[in-house]
């Protein structure tokens, strides 16, 4: 996120207009997936990503302990948030390349 005094760069401003623009249509989607600390859950909703084609996925129930940001072998990105030192609630949000073009870092 940027300062009120700070411009965000042209990329990112040029990314956002064109993701953002007036008449676009964005296909969102929530799953519940219990537990995504099972071995195969990311390999399903990454098959269900190329499916679907929603732009954003926000996944309930994930239970990755900490908070960050995990790349699939598909191309999606993962940003998760959890209990520190367990493996319980925590959500997480699965992007496409496109979607992770628009986001600003601090």
């Amino acid at each position: 996120m940027t300062a009120p005094s700070e411009n965000p760069s042209r990329e990112a401003m040029s990314s956002r207009r064109s993701f953002l623009g007036p008449k676009t249509i964005i296909r969102l989607a929530t799953w519940n997936v219990r537990t995504m600390f099972e071995t195969g859950t990311t390999a399903q909703f990454t098959k269900e990503m190329e499916r679907y084609d929603p732009v954003i996925l926000g996944v309930s129930e994930c239970r990755w302990p900490g908070a960050g940001r995990k790349r699939t072998g598909g191309g999606f990105t993962i940003l998760f948030s959890g209990k520190e030192n367990a493996h319980a609630n925590g959500i997480a949000l699965v992007i496409n390349r496109s979607t992770e073009k628009t986001l600003i870092d601090s």
